[in-house]
């Protein structure tokens, strides 16, 4: 069990694990954000372009009360 933990860390600091599961694309993206931000130096904006699953766009909101 010992080796196989470190063989798991050893994959993790080389970066061969992958991202998988329901919040991968999270953490991939938090990854690469990260790894930019120390090649270049400087913070990277954190807005990954991603709709809240709740938000209704302006067509949406006209539609559900009939002004459409």
């Amino acid at each position: 069990m010992a080796a196989t933990e470190a063989a798991l860390e050893a994959a993790a600091g080389a970066g061969k694990l992958r991202f998988g599961g329901p919040h991968g694309a999270g953490a991939a993206f938090l990854a690469r954000k990260q790894r930019i931000e120390a090649t270049v130096g400087f913070q990277v904006p954190e807005d990954n372009s991603r709709r809240h699953l709740l938000t209704l766009t302006v067509g949406d909101y006209k539609r559900r009360r009939g002004l459409l």
